[in-house]
């Protein structure tokens, strides 16, 4: 999808570590991811496989500005009931998103 081994910053990504201790995510009080702040990460690629971004039901901010993301904007980001802040500027996206 954004080619992590490439992130300026993916420290703790992928390992066994608990996702509040991952660079760019912050967690709730109940553990659930909170916040995902990857803005100026060097994410490539896609967002067609954030297919699992509407899984993480608590999610309230989703930062993926000034990266070199491309494609269309996905319609499951509409999914996400408890989004409040969405910022995927300064990126290659193409659509529109309708909430």
């Amino acid at each position: 999808m954004t080619k992590g081994a490439f992130w300026y910053r993916n420290l703790n990504w992928c390992s066994d570590i608990s996702q509040g201790k991952w660079e760019g995510i912050t967690v709730d009080r109940g553990g659930h991811v909170w916040t995902l702040d990857l803005r100026n990460n060097y994410l490539q690629g896609s967002l067609e496989s954030a297919q699992f971004l509407p899984r993480l039901v608590n999610l309230n901010t989703l930062t993926l500005s000034g990266n070199s993301i491309s494609g269309s904007i996905p319609r499951c980001l509409t999914l996400i009931q408890s989004l409040q802040v969405l910022d995927l500027s300064w990126n290659k996206l193409s659509g529109m998103l309708n909430v």
